[in-house]
C-alpha cells in the first residue's frame, strides 16, 4: 500500500468533501445528520457528509456535471469541454467571465445575468434536496462571495420544487459557508485525526 511505501498513514479525499467535513464538524452545520456542500468557483463540486463522515461512491460524485435545463434565451456557449450544458459549464466562475465579458465581481447586483446564474445553481440545489434529503446545503467558493445570490437561489429553488418536500422557506437550509474560508483545512484535519484514531 501507499502508506507502507511512504512509511506514514495518510488519507485522500476531494477538496469539496474536505470542505463539507469542515462545515459538518466545526461550522454552523455541526451536529446535523446530513450536510451537502456545494462549491462554486473555477469548477462546481458537491460533497456530502452523513453523521460527520464523507460520502463516497464507486468513484466520487460529480454533481456539478449534471445537465442543466437551459434558461430560456440563454444561448451562451458553455465552458466545460465534456458537457456543454452541465451546471459547471454554465454557472462556474469561468462561465460567468464568459457571460459577463469581465470579472464577475465588477458586475452590478441588478444585472440580469445574476438571475440566470441563480437559476442554474437552484437546479443543482433542488437536485441535492431531492436526491439526498439533507438537513442543510452549504454553498461556498469564490462565486458565492456574491451574497445577493443566496436569496435568489432559495426563491428559485422553492419555485422549482412547487410545494414538493413541504418547505415554506429555505433560509435555514441553503446557507453560506460559515468558517471564513477555513472549511477545507479544518476538514483535512478531521481526515488526519481519523487516520490517527484521535477524537475530535
Amino acid at each position: 500500500s501507499y502508506a507502507d511505501k511512504l512509511g506514514v498513514p495518510f488519507a485522500v479525499d476531494t477538496d469539496v468533501n474536505a470542505a463539507c467535513l469542515g462545515e459538518a464538524n466545526f461550522g454552523d452545520s455541526k451536529g446535523l445528520g446530513t450536510v451537502v456542500y456545494i462549491t462554486v468557483g473555477t469548477g462546481i463540486g458537491v460533497g456530502m457528509c452523513t453523521s460527520g463522515k464523507p460520502y463516497h461512491g464507486n468513484r466520487h460524485p460529480e454533481a456539478g456535471h449534471m445537465r442543466a435545463c437551459r434558461v430560456p434565451g440563454d444561448d451562451m456557449a458553455g465552458v466545460c469541454p465534456y458537457h456543454p450544458e452541465c451546471i459547471e459549464s454554465l454557472a462556474s466562475g469561468p462561465a460567468l467571465h464568459r457571460r459577463f465579458g469581465r470579472d464577475p465581481s465588477t458586475v452590478p447586483v441588478d444585472h440580469p445575468g445574476w438571475d440566470v446564474e441563480a437559476s442554474y445553481l437552484s437546479q443543482l440545489v433542488c437536485a441535492c434536496l431531492l436526491m439526498y434529503s439533507p438537513d442543510r446545503v452549504v454553498m461556498g467558493g469564490g462565486v458565492m462571495e456574491q451574497g445577493h445570490l443566496f436569496q435568489k437561489i432559495r426563491d428559485l429553488s422553492l419555485e422549482h420544487l412547487n410545494g414538493y418536500l413541504g418547505y415554506g422557506s429555505l433560509d435555514d437550509v441553503v446557507v453560506p459557508a460559515s468558517l471564513n474560508g477555513d472549511q477545507g483545512i479544518l476538514g483535512s484535519a478531521v481526515l488526519a485525526m481519523g487516520i490517527r484514531g484521535l477524537k475530535r
